[in-house]
């Protein structure tokens, strides 16, 4: 029988498939042996001590205390320069109020959601099927990239940062093109891009993941802007808080490669959905790991026929 000789943190795919499918032998490199006793010292230490331990979670503190910094200062830049846009008709909110502003809100969101037109109702449905297809596939891109296609960690954050980078650098003569030419001709046009997404699944190296993450990317940058603004031109001014509570700000990622129940634009009407899709990938991709994506496809190509026959840019936005 073959013995494979293992180093903590160096083992290969290649390594991993010989160990299930020949039933190999392992044993450690015993130049490992004193870092793994080292190791199991100090976690004897912290298990017996009552001190606190700063390891590997020392970084996402940081990161964490970044976080808070940055929701501070933002706070504290918009007490101080942002201010209303619209006169404030309403009076104030107080606890002897509560209730009866509750209810007020949520029962004039039917009324509201009643009266979008046509073009907006086809966008709302956009919006909440291209939160869905990131829920599907989201948390699973880079599982499929490091076990299926034997990507390294680092090589999926260079990919990450690459496309990151292209994003934000495509995004503001997106927005101006979006401004100039118009919204809906953007979006189905990141729509039609966007099915690429599949391609995904016949990726093989680094430059391959690489290239279809740009393009999803370069989609997004021009989806964002196009869909938020179009969004914007519709809605009527009075009612575009609950609008933006119901249907989120229009600004979609297409293409996300990150799970989870969405964020700031996210509305009430798309979490739900976005929650049953995400639990709903989890159990696609365990059945078959090509699943998630042709699922996004379909919702893509969906979101792309909802959008050539419905969506259309407002004669006069509203203001």
């Amino acid at each position: 029988m073959t013995t494979l000789t293992l180093t903590p943190g160096a083992a290969t795919l290649d390594d991993l498939a010989r160990i299930y499918r020949e039933e190999a032998a392992v044993k450690l490199d015993p130049a490992c042996r004193p870092a793994i006793e080292l190791a199991h010292a100090r976690i004897a230490k912290a298990v017996a001590g009552a001190d606190a331990v700063y390891g590997v979670n020392t970084g996402m503190r940081i990161l964490y205390a970044i976080m808070a910094l940055a929701y501070a200062v933002g706070a504290t830049i918009n007490l101080r320069f942002i201010r209303e846009t619209r006169e404030i008709s309403g009076g104030t909110v107080s606890v002897n109020n509560l209730s009866d502003t509750l209810r007020n809100s949520y029962a004039g969101i039917p009324s509201i959601l009643r009266g979008f037109s046509p073009a907006l109702k086809a966008l709302s449905v956009i919006i909440i099927l291209c939160f869905v297809a990131n829920g599907v596939a989201g948390p699973f891109w880079i599982i499929y990239a490091t076990y299926d296609i034997g990507l390294s960690a680092t090589q999926w954050g260079l990919i990450l940062m690459v496309e990151s980078a292209l994003k934000n650098l495509v995004a503001i003569p997106a927005g101006f093109m979006t401004d100039r030419f118009g919204r809906t001709r953007f979006i189905i046009g990141a729509l039609f891009v966007s099915t690429i997404i599949p391609l995904y699944l016949f990726a093989g190296s680094f430059v391959h993941v690489l290239l279809i993450r740009c393009v999803v990317g370069v989609a997004s940058a021009f989806f964002g802007p196009a869909s938020a603004a179009l969004l914007a031109d519709t809605v009527p001014r009075s009612t575009r808080g609950r609008a933006m509570a119901a249907i989120g700000r229009g600004t979609v990622m297409i293409g996300s490669a990150s799970g989870g129940i969405g964020g700031p634009g996210t509305g009430f009407l798309i979490t739900l959905p976005l929650m049953i899709a995400t639990l709903c990938g989890g159990m696609l991709y365990d059945w078959n790991s090509a699943s998630p994506w042709i699922i996004v496809l379909t919702l893509t190509a969906i979101s792309l026929l909802i959008a050539a026959r419905y969506l259309r840019d407002p004669k006069r936005a509203e203001v």
